[in-house]
């Protein structure tokens, strides 16, 4: 089964960070990642647990997101998903995908950009479901 990391880059606003999916030992996607700040995993104000945590993730069709990837068995939390979305504010919990980091909106925080065409990307690279290692 294909495998990804995400290193996270924890803020007081905002996690950002960066994925990287491989097939056996073969590198073959990455992107940028945006979520919320740590906050102790509450709902909708906290990114999910990270910190070694490892997480299958599964093709998903959202009634309010569309195709994403929906993770499986997440401590306490339910319908965490990598899903379309640019900014922090579109997060209740989520992860974002993007191409490169960059404030779109000026509000000081960073936010990723071109979200749909890398989730995409990520389906045609990492396929239905994968194992993702937080880091």
């Amino acid at each position: 089964m294909k495998h990804a990391t995400l290193y996270r880059d924890y803020g007081l606003n905002q996690t950002l960070g960066h994925f990287n999916g491989y097939d056996g030992l073969k590198h073959i996607f990455s992107c940028k990642t945006l979520e919320l700040p740590w906050l102790n995993n509450k709902e909708n104000i906290s990114c999910i647990p990270g910190f070694g945590s490892k997480y299958l993730v599964k093709e998903f069709m959202s009634p309010s997101k569309g195709k994403c990837y929906k993770f499986e068995y997440v401590i306490d939390r339910s319908y965490i998903e990598i899903h379309v979305g640019n900014f922090v504010d579109d997060i209740l919990g989520c992860v974002l995908p993007g191409e490169y980091f960059i404030d779109i909106d000026n509000d000081g925080l960073m936010d990723v950009s071109y979200s749909s065409r890398t989730l995409c990307n990520m389906f045609r690279a990492m396929g239905d479901e994968f194992y993702l290692t937080i880091i």
